[in-house]
């Protein structure tokens, strides 16, 4: 099955800031882990923490400035393009 959607500004900003923050809980844990093994514990424990904002606040300017742009690409192109298994829930 072959469906076209466009996401509004809600849904593209909820999507993109979780994903930033679960890249930024995998980078974090790998370089709190490097901190901790170069000796410097306080670093070490801080980045797990401090980097799944920084991600989830990059995210946030991410769509905040390419909203516009992902609107222009959909408008043109009738929506993206998803291939996959889709449930319709009814409301």
């Amino acid at each position: 099955m072959k469906l076209r959607l466009e996401l509004d500004f809600n849904s593209l900003l909820i999507l993109v800031v979780t994903v930033s923050i679960a890249a930024g809980v995998l980078w974090g844990t790998l370089t709190g882990l490097y901190y901790i093994f170069t000796g410097e514990m306080m670093l070490g424990l801080m980045m797990p923490f401090v980097i799944p904002l920084v991600f989830a606040f990059q995210g946030l300017i991410t769509v905040l400035l390419g909203f516009p742009l992902y609107r222009w690409f959909c408008r043109k192109y009738r929506g993206q393009s998803l291939t996959g298994i889709f449930e319709v829930e009814q409301e």
